[in-house]
């Protein structure tokens, strides 16, 4: 996915192809122009490993399609990633925060005075000509006569490339409560999309609404490509969700024409206390890792897993996180964070769960989290 910043230095390039494609020419390039091509292969497959690491930095990449020996003249679009200094085993890591696509990270920045919110992108390819964007952000007026309403800005933030441009694109929201002396507040909320691109960003932000009656204590953050379509997703979740919501979990895919799904989370009422993301059986989707909190006492260690294993984006598996097999008596603990490491440099990330004074990691496999476990004394 364009923007990601990875964690080893022999990226996996994956794509597919349209019909009656047969191949495709996959040129590397050090630029977004591709004036400086580093290597370029003509292949028959979906995807791309190099054989050797690659240069740390920024790279540029970008597909022709062919038809038997014919190679077309206009390319897909460029996409970007950025590896390391120093080779490591990890696939996508974080994205850098270029809207600007020239491979270097922009600064974003959002204030707030005389009503309105301000959003600033400084892009690093030209600093002297910052580009601003205005809108409301405090306002108490009445609807209907009856409802007031409060609105608040959550700050803008990049979520990678969402529509598949190249260019990291930015996200923000609204929230507003509204009240009347008849029913109790509500707490609304909206989400806004700013496409990145080369010359500037989007003017108008595009707003979608969040999918919750009540919409508290929304967040939300992206796990990079969760269906594999090589568009970036988006997973909101709510802190402090409605006893009359049922799902508590969001899937936004990213896509020209995005999709959304609800994700129930097993248990009675539970609360998605931390999200994380990773590659857990290694086949180059993105899962996701839940630590729930909220749960009725007994045996249940409060983490689930999600995977997608095809194209049916509203049934993915769920994988409860076994008993330690090291020591099945430390099976079920108060766990209070989640991270994702590659423990043992196998090329699988594996998760780890923070309890008191120590942590548990279970290592990934080609089936996912297994029961493998590696407990480790923390101070």
């Amino acid at each position: 996915m364009s923007t990601s910043i990875l964690g080893g230095r022999r990226p996996r390039l994956r794509w597919q192809r349209a019909v009656g494609v047969d191949g495709v020419r996959l040129q590397l390039c050090a630029d977004r122009a591709c004036s400086r091509v580093e290597s370029t292969q003509d292949l028959s497959v979906d995807e791309f490993r190099p054989t050797v690491a690659l240069s740390p930095g920024v790279h540029f990449w970008r597909l022709f399609a062919r038809r038997g020996t014919v190679v077309a003249s206009n390319p897909s679009p460029v996409w970007e990633f950025v590896l390391p200094a120093v080779d490591g085993s990890r696939g996508i890591v974080d994205y850098v925060r270029d809207v600007d696509g020239d491979g270097v990270a922009d600064a974003i920045t959002t204030t707030y005075g005389s009503g309105q919110w301000v959003l600033t992108v400084v892009p690093s390819s030209s600093p002297s000509t910052p580009q601003i964007r205005r809108g409301i952000s405090s306002v108490v007026r009445s609807i209907y006569g009856s409802v007031d309403r409060d609105t608040l800005l959550v700050d803008f933030g990049c979520a990678g490339d969402l529509d598949g441009d190249g260019f990291g694109d930015l996200v923000g929201g609204t929230s507003y409560s509204t009240f009347d002396e008849l029913n109790p507040p509500q707490q609304l909320a909206s989400f806004m999309f700013l496409r990145g691109g080369a010359l500037t960003i989007a003017s108008d932000p595009a707003s979608e609404p969040v999918p919750y009656r009540d919409a508290s204590g929304v967040h939300w953050s992206t796990p990079g490509d969760f269906d594999g379509d090589g568009y970036g997703d988006l997973i909101m979740w709510r802190s402090y969700p409605s006893r009359r919501s049922a799902r508590t979990l969001w899937v936004r895919f990213g896509s020209p024409w995005p999709t959304s799904h609800g994700l129930e989370l097993p248990n009675t009422s539970p609360t998605p206390g931390q999200v994380v993301v990773g590659d857990f059986d290694g086949n180059g989707v993105t899962d996701l890792a839940v630590l729930r909190v909220n749960l009725s006492s007994g045996g249940d260690a409060g983490t689930v897993v999600y995977r997608y294993l095809g194209p049916d984006r509203g049934h993915p598996e769920v994988v409860g996180i076994p008993r330690c097999a090291d020591n099945p008596t430390m099976g079920f603990y108060f766990v209070h964070g989640l991270s994702v490491v590659d423990a043992n440099a196998d090329g699988y990330d594996d998760l780890r769960l923070h309890i008191a004074y120590a942590s548990l990691t279970f290592l990934g496999s080609s089936g996912g989290v297994t029961a493998n476990c590696i407990y480790s004394a923390e101070p």
